[in-house]
């Protein structure tokens, strides 16, 4: 004999059939049919599940246990079980830069040796989404290090254009000189442009004592000796610049290499990302089986 009940067909919604004959529950609509404990047994699971995803994991952990005593192979009893033991409330939870479950520990190894072909392919996914999350680790990490690097290598680019700024415009004076000659890195080349500077200074100040004395013989004699020094001094600026700006074009060099190999790592990073929420999606597409029912 077949009778209406008032339960709806977790598939399509329509209202289901019972027949008491078989005992079963059935569908006139997309045809699904059900055993007669099913809607004991996954209201159970829907209340655990939703125990589960407001993070009530103690009161959720007993009712899987009560449903693993009935299936104890069950893919969502399973699944419900092990994300209790791990404090996951769901897949949408779970972050690829901190992945909380550990596919060595007991409580997987458990999901695995229990699980049925469905749950072998769900748990499946759950693996090969942590040993992503590994990966990716790594790579992010990859990743901060390069972008240091080119960080580092900017500030420095950045220095030594002020230096090569320094020596173009500012040398109009003995301080200014010798402050810019402290801080290079050339210590002889240093040494020779301090001892230049210092040169200039007492020259000057010895050619205006030595005309009041001596008269212009004097100066054009100081000038005899000061050209040649001006020449030399400004050989030495131009190839200090020149060595400058040589330094400098090998910073942006290695720069444009380090921000190449910041690109690649990054776009490593983001195809990582991406095989890991493939992962997840298959694992989220098999949990619309687990929690439903196959077509007899």
């Amino acid at each position: 004999m077949t009778l209406f009940m008032s339960h709806d067909c977790p598939k399509c919604g329509g209202e289901l059939l019972i027949d008491t004959d078989k005992l079963i529950y059935s569908c006139d609509f997309c045809g699904m049919t059900f055993d007669f404990d099913y809607f004991e047994t996954a209201n159970l699971l829907s209340v655990a599940n939703r125990a589960l995803g407001r993070g009530e994991f103690n009161a959720a952990r007993k009712m899987f246990e009560e449903l693993s005593e009935k299936d104890p192979h069950d893919a969502a009893v399973l699944r419900g079980l092990l994300f209790c033991d791990e404090k996951i409330e769901s897949l949408y939870s779970l972050d690829i830069e901190d992945f909380p479950i550990d596919t060595e520990d007991k409580h997987f190894t458990y999901s695995i040796e229990h699980a049925d072909h469905i749950g072998l392919q769900y748990f499946g996914h759950i693996k090969n989404a942590a040993e992503i999350s590994k990966k990716y680790q790594e790579s992010v990490k990859e990743d901060q290090a390069c972008q240091k690097d080119c960080n580092d290598i900017g500030s420095k680019i950045l220095d030594k254009t002020r230096q090569i700024d320094a020596y173009c415009h500012n040398m109009t004076n003995a301080y200014q000189v010798t402050s810019s000659l402290a801080k290079s890195d050339d210590n002889i080349s240093d040494l020779i442009g301090l001892v230049i500077v210092l040169l200039f200074f007492f020259a000057a100040v010895g050619i205006r004592i030595g005309v009041e004395y001596f008269g212009l013989p004097f100066l054009f004699l100081s000038l005899a000796v000061i050209i040649p020094c001006v020449l030399i001094y400004k050989a030495f600026k131009a190839n200090k610049i020149a060595k400058m700006k040589k330094d400098l074009a090998a910073l942006i060099d290695k720069e444009k290499e380090l921000r190449r190999k910041l690109d690649e790592s990054k776009a490593k990073s983001d195809k990582i990302q991406d095989g890991y929420i493939a992962e997840i999606q298959e694992a989220m597409n098999l949990e619309k089986t687990m929690f439903g029912e196959v077509e007899r």
